[in-house]
């Protein structure tokens, strides 16, 4: 064999008698570039997809960094902080001043409201106001008061100015008096203790705030001698005595001794502690729908002594004997 056979069968494939003939595609050129096509985007699909998550990876990032850096450009820094402390300084101090103000308006206005107490109850000092007084009809009410006042307690030639009736809710009479003089009436009012059976009764006419605190002075009374059953404690027109003390009644404060809490000082003199709810009831007499409607004392069973009685007094129990 020839060098130049050599080289051709190192290069081609000769064509024997025993070589198979190729077969002919059905296709044609153009569907079998299509399919080549096709065979190649699937084999490189994965690296399509994820070459396209790259892409939007790195256009959310770049979009976080843009908003990351605008906010903290809007985020307060410690420069911000000082001056906001300041301001809050600055509010605090400006609270707790307009809490003091309020604080003094409140008393001068508390101040305001003792003295016009004391103007209006010194204008009704001569009136008197009579319950249960019986009168005929078409009758004028000077003469039955006058009556009474001769007959009964004992003060004759009193001179009535003026006597009216009073509308009351509860249906009963009552009828006000105003008398000349003060004297006279100091003198019925002396004289009062004779009328007791009777059904009739004498007070005196007094503005609304000082009944209001009169009446929860009635009430504290109550409970002192419900505690000291051999206490005394009398009884005033703006106040009452307990133990040579003089107990007032504040419309902000509640109940006053000296310029103090009056229930601690009750605690001290009578020997006990007062519970958080008993405190409330006491307080809760400010209101005049509670001292209206709520009749119920709170419990002083569970009262704790926390010290002796005074010497020379003693207390009853329920069963009557002594402790």
């Amino acid at each position: 064999m020839s060098n130049e056979d050599n080289t051709l069968n190192k290069y081609c494939t000769p064509k024997t008698s025993e070589t198979p003939k190729r077969r002919r595609s059905k296709s044609s050129p153009e569907e079998n570039q299509n399919k080549k096509l096709q065979r190649f985007k699937s084999q490189n699909s994965g690296l399509e997809e994820s070459f396209v998550m790259e892409n939007i990876m790195d256009k959310l990032n770049n979009m976080l960094d843009s908003k990351l850096k605008i906010l903290m450009q809007e985020l307060p820094n410690k420069e911000d902080f000082k001056i906001l402390g300041g301001k809050l300084d600055f509010i605090v101090a400006e609270n707790a001043k307009l809490k003091q103000e309020v604080e003094e308006l409140k008393n001068r206005e508390r101040g305001l409201s003792d003295i016009v107490e004391h103007l209006v109850n010194k204008d009704k000092a001569k009136n008197l106001i009579f319950r249960g007084l019986n009168k005929k009809d078409n009758e004028e009410i000077v003469e039955p008061i006058k009556e009474l006042c001769g007959k009964v307690l004992g003060v004759d030639n009193v001179i009535i100015n003026r006597a009216f009736e009073i509308k009351n809710k509860g249906g009963k009479s009552m009828f006000l008096a105003e008398f000349n003089s003060e004297n006279i009436v100091w003198e019925i009012m002396r004289n009062v203790k004779r009328l007791k059976g009777t059904g009739i009764v004498i007070h005196k006419d007094l503005c609304n705030r000082t009944r209001r605190r009169r009446r929860c002075l009635w009430r504290v009374r109550a409970k002192v001698l419900e505690l000291d059953t051999m206490g005394v404690v009398l009884m005033r027109n703006s106040y009452f005595i307990y133990k040579n003390k003089r107990f007032t009644w504040d419309m902000g404060n509640g109940l006053r001794c000296d310029g103090k809490d009056g229930l601690a000082e009750l605690e001290q003199m009578i020997g006990i502690r007062f519970s958080a709810n008993e405190r409330n009831w006491f307080m809760n007499l400010l209101h005049d729908d509670v001292v209206a409607k709520s009749n119920a004392a709170p419990s002083f069973q569970e009262i704790s002594t926390v010290q002796g009685m005074e010497s020379g007094k003693a207390r009853k129990t329920k069963n009557g004997e002594k402790e």
